[in-house]
């Protein structure tokens, strides 16, 4: 199992004095109008997307030719040069699928079809999108000029089934500033109510819109930080958000029906209770507790509230807001509280106290003190489950910087890899004043097969320091973007060092070059969809269902569109191979592909520029190059 702490998701540029690597000539070329600034292969297709100042060009990974030309959006385009925290604004590819947004267009990238015209409500940026496989629809959150859209799109038939504005909203501002949220939190996905229509969270504002037309029905402005839906779907319980600044560890709520949460907010002490068909409020007005909330959990036909002075339990049906006890069971610090056969424990303080669920009142005169902290609530308030992992003969307790094996010796890393019967942690080499040379580099390999741990350690320096490590045959590979050390690890010995190689940047500045995408991209959007699903409790197969349908038709139109890919998995490229750039003496800048077992160079790619764009496409085996108003396709042997 490969687990690195800090994972580098390029592997980088260099140079080198070998002579024997294979030069590898281009083997399609294609003249340009402009300079590509950027290139994104689509992780699904494969298919690469060169972006210009004026277009956005798909190619074809087979030969080179251009499949399909899409102008840019001005606004959009606008609209990432001010954004100076991301540089992808314009960008941004739907998991799993041929579909891109690019410059306010949803595209497919095989054959550059439109699902979405930008041009209409002068789109800018997608903000977050959910897959709902119960309809076989994507939404899609899309930010325009002064407005927020949501869109939904048949990922099967490509078409958009409807579109519906939201909100306005102010101008370009609020494009940069409101952020791109393609990964959601969990506690505001969208829901569906009892008639199969959806509730979304929008900004300061939630709506319910029908799923067939994509008719707004109503859009109340509620600022939710929480929604907690009941069984029957016609209830929702809502705890407003706190504002920006007074962040701390939110409550994770178990949603009968509903969802559960997480995240590094707190809420504030309103809590609504709404009718999801009219989006009218059941009480009369907001309830406003003593204290923040923390918690909200179903309990028996309603709903237990947990606030920072207390708890109490409610109704879905009861009009006036009151709760089952005349007063709240009053406590601060409470940490967690769980149904037992006597009651309710409720957990605060390193204490615990039984209280009767009927009447609030405490069943013993006197808390129970604790040898221990009270865990937190069991949904996510306070994790204080430790890791721990079955490694050989021993348990491993994995913590954020250090692991104890067993209840014996604790070793602190900062970067860690796990394999089998044998973990590998490193930290840097403490220091006194200030290091003249290569920083300094600990690894300790820990072995775990036998009854006694024993361990082994080396100290190395790499220039620039240590970006990350990963496992070889029979060794490690020690990197950075410039340059590497490999070492072999012989059980019992430990540690000998077998190369160590650096490539100096062959430009005057330094440059920091274009990322390469690895397999772990793509192992990131894989993932990312299944995150992203929003499903009712009666279609647990629908997920499944979804993910098959969509791996079906993804491999039809592989054998459909061979003309512009020839799709096949090569190998672990990835995990053999690094690339360093660099000069190769009078041969001018070189692109080298590194075996990480060996250390050996095993190809060279001449380039044209001494600041390249290319990108690693490895699904494909292609590397892709552009410079000078040509884009080139490489092999990757």
């Amino acid at each position: 199992m490969r687990i690195t702490y800090f994972l580098l998701a390029a592997l980088f540029l260099g140079a080198t004095n070998n002579s024997f690597a294979q030069v590898l000539e281009p083997i399609a070329e294609t003249p340009l109008e402009l300079n590509a600034k950027k290139i994104f292969t689509n992780t699904t297709t494969g298919i690469p997307v060169l972006q210009t100042v004026a277009d956005y060009i798909g190619m074809s990974p087979k030969d080179g030719s251009i499949l399909w030309t899409v102008p840019r959006n001005a606004g959009a385009a606008l609209t990432e040069m001010a954004d100076s925290e991301s540089s992808n604004v314009d960008f941004d590819e739907i998991p799993n699928t041929p579909l891109v947004f690019a410059s306010g267009n949803l595209i497919n990238v095989i054959n550059g079809e439109l699902i979405i015209n930008g041009e209409e409500n002068d789109l800018r940026r997608l903000r977050s999108y959910y897959v709902l496989p119960d309809q076989d629809l994507i939404l899609m959150e899309i930010a325009g000029k002064g407005a927020i859209y949501l869109y939904a799109v048949d990922p099967f038939e490509n078409v958009q089934k409807w579109g519906v504005q939201l909100r306005e909203a102010s101008g370009l501002s609020m494009s940069i500033s409101e952020g791109n949220s393609t990964f959601s939190t969990e506690e505001l996905k969208p829901q569906l109510n009892a008639a199969g229509n959806l509730i979304y969270d929008n900004g300061k504002y939630l709506a319910l819109i029908d799923m067939k037309t994509g008719e707004l029905k109503w859009n109340e402005k509620i600022n939710a930080g929480y929604i907690f839906t009941n069984k029957k779907g016609d209830r929702m319980v809502i705890a407003e958000a706190r504002g920006a600044g007074l962040g701390s560890m939110m409550a994770s709520v178990p949603g009968a029906g509903g969802t559960t949460g997480g995240g590094s907010k707190k809420f504030g002490k309103k809590l609504h209770l709404i009718d999801t068909e009219t989006g009218q409020s059941i009480w009369k007005k907001e309830k406003k507790l003593d204290g923040n909330v923390l918690y909200v959990s179903p309990y028996e036909e309603g709903f237990m509230v947990v606030h920072d002075e207390g708890m109490n339990i409610y109704s879905f049906d009861d009009p006036k807001g009151d709760g089952r006890w005349k007063k709240d069971y009053s406590e601060k610090g409470v940490s967690n509280v769980e149904s037992v056969d006597e009651g309710l424990m409720v957990y605060f303080k390193s204490k615990r106290m039984l209280i009767d669920p009927v009447s609030g009142d405490e069943k013993w005169k006197k808390a129970e003190k604790l040898e221990k902290e009270p865990k937190g609530f069991l949904w996510g308030l306070v994790d204080v489950t430790p890791d721990v992992r079955q490694i050989g003969q021993h348990e491993v307790t994995f913590n954020n910087s250090y692991i104890t094996v067993g209840r014996g010796k604790r070793y602190s890393y900062t970067w860690i890899l796990e394999e089998e019967d044998r973990v590998v942690v490193v930290i840097p080499e403490p220091t006194e004043g200030n290091r003249i040379g290569k920083p300094r580099f600990i690894a300790t390999a820990i072995e775990l097969g036998g009854e006694t741990v024993t361990s082994k350690k080396i100290n190395f320096g790499i220039k620039k320091g240590l970006a990350a490590f990963d496992k070889t045959d029979g060794g490690y590979f020690f990197y950075n973007d410039r340059g590497y050390v490999l070492m072999k690890y012989v059980t019992g010995d430990g540690f000998v060092e077998i190369k160590d190689e650096w490539y100096p940047d062959p430009t005057a500045t330094l440059r920091t070059l274009t990322a390469i995408a690895t397999a772990a991209g793509s192992m990131t959007y894989a993932g990312a969809q299944t995150a992203n699903m929003v499903t009712s409790p009666a279609s647990s197969g629908s997920v499944s269902s979804y993910q098959n349908r969509m791996s079906a038709m993804n491999e039809a139109s592989d054998a459909s569109f061979d003309f512009a890919t020839n799709r096949k998995i090569n190998g672990r490229i990835d995990d053999n191979f690094a690339f360093f750039f660099a000069r190769d003496g009078k041969e001018g800048a070189t692109l080298f592909k590194v075996d990480k077992n060996t250390g050996e160079e095993v190809n060279k790619f001449r380039f044209d520029d001494l600041t390249p764009l290319y990108e690693i496409d490895y699904v494909n085996g292609r590397l892709y190059y552009q410079a000078n108003n040509t884009f080139k396709i490489f092999l990757l042997e």
